[in-house]
């Protein structure tokens, strides 16, 4: 029997649940995770993935994030071969997003930005889904099979003590083999 305490990371990197979504997407880049616990200080309060992320984009269509004033993009070469004007590239790229493309220029206001406007407590999974350090792999592996996650959070008593995600069960396996427990008791 392996124990989820052999193979856990303890080092768990977790996110703050009022992080903004741009911060959990370059939290994840950097970290380079795919998923993680939040917390709102020791406590565990959810768990957070790049599926959360990308399903919330995926149901909130962004309009492009303008960077400086209308004439810093005048000034700017931004006609094709073609010679579009400056003001069709930008109705191109908002096509279809249901806003006055001529206010936004002529304001000369910076475009609103969903991933810095929304926060990781609003995309989390709040149902945690966890073990304790000496529950076995299988144990971890039929749960992530059951429900369709890649992690799990191992809990001694009420304190995150690790994490395993199917990588962690796929690297126990490839370094010491798949054995049955039932042939192995007999």
């Amino acid at each position: 029997m392996v124990r989820l305490s052999e193979i856990m990371t303890s080092e768990v990197k977790a996110i703050s649940g009022g992080a903004s979504l741009r911060d959990l997407a370059e939290f994840f880049v950097e970290e380079e995770v795919s998923g993680a616990p939040v917390l709102v200080g020791d406590k565990v309060v959810g768990v957070v993935s790049v599926t959360d992320l990308v399903e919330f984009d995926a149901e909130n269509r962004a309009v492009p994030a303008f960077q400086g004033t209308p004439d810093v993009y005048a000034e700017q070469s931004w006609r094709d071969e073609g010679g579009d004007e400056p003001a069709r590239y930008f109705a191109e790229l908002w096509e279809n997003t249901g806003a006055s493309v001529r206010r936004r220029i002529e304001a000369g206001g910076s475009e609103w930005n969903t991933l810095e406007e929304h926060t990781v407590d609003e995309v989390m999974t709040r149902r945690l889904l966890f073990l304790t350090p000496a529950a076995d792999v299988s144990a971890a592996a039929s749960m992530m099979i059951d429900t369709g996650v890649h992690r799990v959070l191992i809990m001694d008593d009420d304190k995150l003590a690790g994490l395993v995600t199917t990588t962690d069960i796929v690297r126990a396996v490839a370094e010491r083999g798949l054995k049955d427990s039932k042939s192995a008791e007999s």
